[in-house]
């Protein structure tokens, strides 16, 4: 009996060590597919780290673009606020000249008509001149 006992000893030995081995087998599986699913979120990890990297950087030139355009804009509506003066000054200049002008064109046609005035005094003049320098001969002393 002792020795069937120490044969369904065996046995039961044998027995809970292959289970024993069964659940260590699994349990290392188990392990290994928990490294390849860390290993892989590691890689998921990273790829995201990458993402937002990227993300922040194309945020950062998209911020500096902004501030170009935003700068060019100012410089664009200074420049525009130039132009307009620059438009009034002419405008105002253009006034002035046309306003000279008129001035210039009623001083002209008051020297013209001052001109024909003189011209007019002369003939009259040279008729009374003629007239004097008539009658004056018919005085010759001789």
């Amino acid at each position: 009996m002792r020795s069937w006992r120490a044969k369904e000893s065996s046995e039961e030995v044998r027995r809970i060590v292959a289970d024993i081995r069964k659940e260590i087998t699994a349990v290392t599986e188990e392990a290994q597919a928990g490294i390849q699913e860390v290993e892989v979120g590691n890689v998921v990890v990273q790829r995201a780290r990458q993402s937002f990297a990227s993300i922040e950087n194309n945020s950062q030139v998209l911020s500096e673009a902004i501030g170009k355009v935003a700068s060019a804009v100012r410089m664009m509506t200074q420049k525009g606020d130039d132009i307009v003066k620059n438009f009034l000054t002419i405008d105002e200049i253009a006034r002035k000249n046309s306003e000279d002008s008129q001035t210039s064109a009623v001083s002209m046609e008051e020297q013209r008509a001052l001109m024909e005035e003189l011209a007019a005094s002369a003939d009259t003049l040279k008729e009374i001149a003629q007239i004097l320098e008539d009658k004056a001969k018919q005085f010759r002393l001789t």
